[in-house]
């Protein structure tokens, strides 16, 4: 329907527009009627393409009744005198349309009975053309036809405000090249009458393309001022990656409000509360409540301008981004939980380990270890008693497993979580544990000030680190450095082996790793085939017991 009023309209306005410029011009002075046909048909072609394309059909008619309007005083002297005094008469009634369009816009319907008074006076003002012809009224009605834009313009939010902004300039354009003309008139052309007729054209043509800049800023705003949903539509589809305050902001940029405010449903403070945890109060003075359900529970509420969600459709997408935001928020939440669930258990994994291999270090430092030393005297009281060479030999080999077995277990006790630490310091403990290491370890250790937890966490990766030296790597000399850095103590544990150590192969460094990085540290090795191995541990100086090794 509406492509068929297009076309009729066309159908009208080319020939009328032909017509006019002929029946005046005669095609003689294309300075003159080409300017003169582009401002009807643009006028015209604005409120077809209005019609068309969005639902203020009346606004459109009013374009296209400006741009007909505009022909008519083309056609003074064609026919009776009544015909002619009629174009006369007609000649700034294309004003009237486009006053009453700015004063009502984007409607083009009196909300309310000052407008409706407004618009009267200016089909009235129209039809009077000594009023034109007089600067104090081309200021007068200028001047008010700016304010009124103006005040409209402020008035509103949202979409509506964006397009009133498009009035604003529409009318500030036509009120520029009105009582700039009328201006300038009354201070040249008395003085400079053989201009008259040069400076009369140049008006005529600024006047008729200001027309067209005029036209086509109504028709922008008009377009711009229907919903799409669109906007809001694209937010929808972003949301996935999108925290749930963003979408607070990215609303208030797609709906003008940059009051809006989001807030979602929090079943155990029984509220609403927004992306930060704040509480949102629903209800605020001069402002809009609408809530999102979803299966008649509670999700979101938005708390916004009255005019900004005036539109069905609109509620409709902005709600159901709030839902997907809510569902997202919710989402969220659930996996921090789970998340921090997660890390704590493997913190009491952790620590659960860690006693017990302090129990069983006691237990073969108490147990064992003074059994097996309880055995040496023993063993050295037999050799010496013995009277046979074959039977002291038997003895004093089994006083060498004797010691090498005390040496084992006695390393073995010290990787499980060394008694030097806790009583004697990192220091102590670490040069303790490089003692009895079968290769020759330069040991640097500098001041950290670390907690006993993170002090806890270095030592268990030098001795991990240490006994993959001495199980995989073939090295020579080890370098094991400490220091503090910004925070955070550092240990790098360098050895001149054959490399090729992976961090995702054998459970003692995926190990480390998941003890570093549950403390909030980093592991990073460097194991290039044929030059050694650096293994770099960065962890918290201030790492807490609760979520240390």
């Amino acid at each position: 329907m509406r492509a068929r009023v297009a076309v009729v309209g066309w159908s009208v306005g080319v020939p009328l527009g032909l017509a006019a410029e002929w029946v005046r011009y005669g095609w003689l002075d294309p300075t003159h009627w080409i300017p003169d046909l582009a401002a009807g048909w643009a006028l015209m072609t604005c409120g077809w393409v209005v019609t068309y394309r969005c639902a203020y059909r009346l606004s459109g008619g009013l374009l296209i009744g400006s741009g007909a309007a505009w022909f008519v005083p083309n056609f003074a002297g064609v026919g009776g005198a009544v015909l002619s005094n009629a174009a006369v008469a007609a000649t700034y009634q294309h004003r009237g349309f486009l006053l009453h369009l700015l004063v009502a816009f984007p409607s083009g319907r009196g909300a309310s009975r000052w407008v409706r008074a407004v618009v009267v006076v200016s089909y009235a003002a129209a039809l009077s053309p000594p009023l034109w012809d007089r600067t104090a009224g081309v200021v007068g009605v200028s001047a008010a036809m700016v304010a009124i834009s103006a005040r409209r313009y402020v008035s509103r939010v949202g979409s509506h405000r964006r397009a009133r902004l498009f009035a604003l300039l529409a009318a500030s354009v036509f009120a520029s090249v009105l009582v700039g003309g009328a201006l300038v008139g009354d201070a040249l052309l008395p003085h400079a009458p053989y201009t008259a007729s040069s400076l009369l054209g140049l008006q005529t043509t600024t006047y008729a393309m200001s027309l067209c800049v005029v036209g086509g800023l109504l028709a922008a705003g008009l377009l711009s001022s229907t919903f799409d949903p669109a906007a809001v539509t694209d937010l929808v589809v972003e949301l996935g990656g999108v925290r749930s305050v963003g979408l607070r902001d990215q609303l208030a940029r797609a709906l003008g409000d940059p009051t809006i405010d989001v807030a979602y449903w929090n079943a155990n403070t029984a509220c609403y509360l927004d992306g930060y945890g704040r509480r949102v109060a629903e209800a605020q003075t001069g402002r809009a409540t609408t809530h999102v359900e979803r299966d008649g529970q509670p999700v979101a509420v938005l708390v916004h301008d009255p005019a900004v969600l005036a539109d069905p459709t609109l509620v409709e997408a902005v709600s159901s981004a709030a839902r997907l935001a809510a569902v997202n928020h919710r989402l969220q939440e659930e996996v921090k939980n789970r998340l921090a669930e997660a890390t704590a258990s493997r913190a009491r994994i952790v620590e659960a380990a860690d006693q017990e291999r302090e129990v069983l270090e006691r237990r073969l430092s108490d147990g064992a270890l003074t059994r097996l030393r309880g055995l040496v005297p023993l063993l050295q009281q037999a050799r010496l008693s013995a009277r046979a060479e074959a039977s002291r030999a038997r003895i004093s080999r089994a006083e060498e497993q004797l010691e090498s077995v005390e040496q084992d277990l006695r390393r073995f006790a010290r990787g499980m979580l060394s008694r030097e630490l806790s009583e004697l310091g990192l220091t102590a403990a670490l040069t303790s544990l490089v003692e009895d290491f079968p290769l020759p370890v330069d040991l640097a250790i500098g001041e950290c000030g670390a907690s006993p937890a993170a002090e806890a966490c270095v030592w268990f990766c030098c001795a991990e680190a240490l006994a993959n030296v001495a199980k995989h790597s073939s090295a020579t000399a080890v370098r094991v450095t400490v220091a503090a850095q910004e925070g955070a103590v550092i240990l790098e544990v360098a050895d001149n082996g054959v490399g090729g150590a992976s961090a995702l192969h054998g459970s003692g460094l995926r190990g480390l790793s998941d003890r570093v990085e549950r403390g909030g540290g980093a592991l990073h090795l460097d194991s290039r085939v044929g030059h050694g191995t650096i293994l770099r541990v960065t962890v918290p100086a201030a790492l807490r017991s609760s979520s240390s090794g």
